[in-house]
């Protein structure tokens, strides 16, 4: 499921890449992928401070189906 979201990523990429101009690319790209593995961090902070009070398989369940969502939606 987790190399389906990323492959899932590829079209959305392209039209990004269309839509910035040539010369920024490098920097629109960079500001992509830190803001991406921000919340990816963040997301894991959440579902271990989420596993203090919740059952742990509850939390592990959740995020799968966010995930899931997800990447139903971005396809």
């Amino acid at each position: 499921m987790s190399g389906f979201g990323v492959a899932c990523r590829l079209a959305p990429a392209r039209g990004f890449l269309d839509a910035v101009p040539e010369t920024q690319r490098g920097q629109a790209f960079g500001l992509l992928l830190t803001g991406t593995m921000t919340l990816q961090g963040l997301a894991a902070a959440a579902g271990g401070a989420l596993g203090e009070v919740a059952a742990p398989g509850l939390v592990d369940t959740l995020a799968g189906a966010a995930s899931a969502i997800a990447t139903l939606m971005s396809w």
